[in-house]
């Protein structure tokens, strides 16, 4: 804002929606939250490439990285990957964990994007058992929360890309939830959403 008050730029969100995996987003980065349960089944389910699962694998079994609450790793994809970055975020075992920590994990991971200058970046958040119903919630208010963690309205024209890996079976409930996304972002905020 200038000192009248009056906002210095536009600021641009654009939401999609696909059922592509991580490793298949053009962005610059990629961020998931990670349970300390098998990595190996993870990664494969969260859809990075076998060489990066090995590194996650031997990050694991040496103690380095075990996906702790809280704990975060950032590693390059080395081309591995369309995206440049790997960002993971641990969630500790997933017995006990809620839709709040995952709130807490995702606007963490929002956090540290933002830190590193990142503006175009996909994330997959994981479905806990039996949360289907609550899931498209759970997407509404990361979009939210991630929204207002990158809010800067004296940075004029500044765009915000977000690419969420969903699971197929999840986008028909998204649909319904994201309709009024845009009416619920308050200036200086203008949003796209397109579901793949």
């Amino acid at each position: 804002m200038d000192r009248t008050g009056a906002f210095l730029g536009e600021m641009k969100l654009d939401l999609r929606f696909t059922a592509r995996p991580l490793r298949a987003l053009y962005c610059e980065a990629v961020a998931t939250l990670v349970f300390d349960q098998d990595t190996q089944a993870w990664a494969t389910d969260e859809g990075l490439d076998r060489k990066t699962r090995d590194i996650l694998l031997g990050l694991r079994s040496r103690g380095f990285w075990k996906a702790c609450p809280g704990e975060t790793l950032l590693l390059a994809s080395e081309d591995r990957i369309k995206a440049r970055k790997i960002l993971l975020k641990g969630l500790g075992p997933p017995e006990g964990c809620g839709m709040d920590d995952l709130l807490r994990g995702v606007y963490e991971m929002g956090r540290t994007l933002k830190r590193l200058r990142v503006h175009d970046f996909g994330i997959r958040v994981p479905l806990l058992p039996g949360s289907e119903d609550s899931y498209p919630r759970l997407v509404r208010d990361s979009c939210l929360g991630l929204a207002d963690i990158f809010s800067d309205p004296s940075t004029p024209d500044f765009l915000l890309k977000i690419l969420f890996s969903v699971d197929e079976s999840l986008m028909g409930g998204l649909r319904n939830s994201l309709a009024s996304m845009g009416e619920d972002l308050s200036p200086p905020w203008t949003c796209t959403v397109i579901m793949d």
